[in-house]
């Protein structure tokens, strides 16, 4: 069993692709060579996309008991985290955009919003906000909803960005993963248009094989808001982080070694 104290390894998180409106840097302490890890936007209220140069990988997590296992059987999950603090916040100016966060997960060459393999290695045209990115799971603006592929997935509840973000507070998003696999159907409340397409509301197929996940965002290490979304199979397991650094938001930098709330840190210590 890992002992608290037992050593990690953690990949150095930074930024790959960005909007036309995202300088990016490294931080002031990164190692020399390191992805840049701040994300500025310097024009505009959009095309303040920021997505990470590397997938985010597992998040360690203690081996559950025997008895456990035997409980939750096909239904664990595993995680993926990441962390950034926000540096810099804009005037309001009666604008209501604002940070979103999530995950996306590598698009295809022809999907909307990407130019062949430009993305995520290299700056890339890509769309004017995160909640119209396709293969992405996002939460935020105002008032804040989740997004699910570039299509509206419902409002939540208990983070509002626009007003509860201070300069120098962390935003954690946490993505869990279940294990069990189940297929696409209409929920009872699906549109007649829905039907008659053979499509969900986030472009999904009926039968199509899915994996149910939920996202967390967490505001200075306080679970504030979670929605859970079926994600395709096909998708894969290529998942990247993925920031909006607009509206009211200047200016974000990634948090390196980041753990969910709650979980041991490398030397013992509970975040």
């Amino acid at each position: 069993a890992e002992s608290a104290t037992a050593f990690r390894y953690f990949q150095p998180v930074g930024f790959g692709a960005s909007g036309g409106n995202v300088r990016l840097s490294a931080a002031p302490d990164a190692a020399p060579g390191a992805a840049p890890a701040v994300a500025t936007r310097f024009n505009g209220l959009l095309q303040a996309v920021a997505i990470t140069a590397a997938p985010i990988g597992f998040t360690p997590r203690p081996p559950p008991s025997t008895k456990a296992c035997e409980r939750c059987g096909a239904s664990q999950t595993r995680d993926r985290y990441f962390e950034l603090e926000v540096q810099e916040l804009g005037e309001r100016r009666g604008s209501i955009r604002t940070l979103l966060a999530g995950f996306i997960w590598r698009p295809l060459p022809h999907e909307e919003g990407v130019q062949g393999d430009a993305w995520p290695t290299r700056r890339a045209p890509l769309l004017d906000s995160a909640s119209q990115m396709p293969r992405c799971l996002v939460v935020g603006g105002d008032l804040p909803r989740a997004f699910l592929g570039g299509r509206d997935l419902k409002r939540i509840a208990g983070w509002r960005p626009l007003v509860d973000l201070t300069e120098g507070c962390t935003v954690g998003v946490l993505l869990e993963e279940s294990q069990a696999e189940q297929e696409f159907a209409f929920p009872a409340c699906a549109s007649s248009a829905l039907l008659a397409e053979g499509r969900g509301s986030a472009g999904l197929a009926v039968g199509e094989s899915m994996r149910r996940h939920q996202l967390t965002i967490f505001q200075d290490g306080v679970r504030r808001c979670s929605v859970e979304a079926d994600v395709p199979e096909a998708w894969g397991d290529d998942v990247f982080g993925i920031v909006d650094v607009c509206g009211t938001v200047q200016r974000i930098a990634l948090r390196q070694a980041a753990l969910p709330p709650g979980q041991a840190s490398p030397g013992g210590l509970v975040q």
